[in-house]
């Protein structure tokens, strides 16, 4: 998540099999929240994969999945969510059990509108402050593909490091790419401005980083259940993180990497869950984002600058990876940070 982020509208997703809950749920806070609505645990899983959620307001009584069996997928997917349980008074036993599995509070139905409210910026609240993984570094694409990586088990945010000292990101790992002609100086005010954080400095190139990323969960203190992924997998990356502007398709990368492209779509999917294109397109969605936060530039020229024809394309890619019109976004982070084109 980009630095920022914090003033923007918090996103709540919420899950119940009732249209007339779902309905309500609507009516209470779409003025509070950007809103996502699910029916069931599944679909709520897919849109928590291609959404970045703050606050989840789950039901439990639910067919094919169980309010109970959703959470801990919920929370295996984002550790840091924040999960509030909607139920029936009557179902006190397994409040307790969702609370012992994780869940943050509960919310009883019938709820009072403005109970269901402050909960909800409560939650908001306390995801804001939930500490993570902050990447600084000029360049808005070196760290995108440690931040896709990262972003499925923590709180990521990303800033440059001219503004670091003024960020207010509750970071308990610091990784710093310091700037090539300063770097003694970026990694001493670094660690001034972050003193209870680890603070990891990427000198040496090049440096693979699925290694950074193990080193940064074992820093936070989170598992590690992956390995290192493929050497072609790596290069592959690598290659779209230097050319994300370009014109790129499969074939081009997998040149690069000297496999076919059947090939490199089945070892890249299966190392990283991703199709290359799919990849290719968050990774220009996270730099986007970032361009849209520190820079003035039009529209069309971040989508330009990230490889889209054009504003509107971007703009139909952006609301289904992060929910909103770049332009919205945009202006959610108005103000957090003084930026030029």
């Amino acid at each position: 998540m980009q630095d920022g982020a914090n003033a923007a509208r918090p996103t709540v997703l919420a899950v119940d099999d009732e249209p007339t809950v779902r309905y309500a749920l609507g009516l209470v806070l779409d003025d509070h929240c950007d809103l996502l609505l699910a029916p069931d645990g599944p679909s709520a899983l897919d849109l928590l994969s291609s959404h970045r959620v703050d606050v989840v307001l789950l039901d439990l009584l639910m067919p094919n999945m169980h309010g109970l069996e959703v959470l801990p997928r919920l929370l295996a997917a984002d550790p840091t969510l924040i999960v509030v349980i909607l139920t029936a008074i009557a179902a006190a036993a397994s409040v307790v059990k969702a609370m012992r599995l994780g869940a943050w509070n509960y919310v009883t139905k019938p709820w009072e509108n403005e109970q269901l409210v402050e909960v909800v910026q409560q939650a908001a609240q306390e995801r804001k402050g939930a500490p993570g993984v902050l990447l600084i570094c000029d360049d808005p694409a070196t760290l995108a593909p440690l931040q896709l990586a990262l972003e499925r088990q923590v709180r990521v945010s990303t800033t440059g490091v001219a503004v670091a000292a003024i960020c207010g990101f509750p970071a308990n790992v610091v990784v710093l790419e310091p700037r090539p002609a300063a770097a003694d100086a970026d990694a001493e005010s670094v660690r001034e401005q972050f003193p209870h954080a680890s603070v990891l400095v990427l000198t040496e190139k090049p440096y693979r980083f699925d290694q950074v990323v193990r080193a940064v969960l074992q820093l936070a203190g989170l598992p590690c259940a992956t390995s290192l992924l493929p050497e072609a997998v790596v290069n592959a990356i690598a290659f779209m993180a230097r050319h994300y502007g370009e014109h790129l398709g499969v074939g081009d990368v997998a040149r690069v990497v000297a496999l076919s492209e059947d090939r490199l779509a089945h070892v890249f999917k299966e190392a990283t869950g991703f199709p290359v294109k799919d990849y290719l397109t968050r990774l220009r969605i996270n730099i986007a984002r970032r361009l849209l936060t520190e820079t003035n530039a039009k529209i069309d020229l971040v989508a330009q600058r990230v490889g889209f024809s054009d504003g509107s394309s971007l703009s139909r890619t952006f609301i289904d990876l992060a929910g909103v019109r770049p332009g919205e976004f945009r202006r959610s982070m108005q103000g957090v940070r003084p930026s030029s084109g």
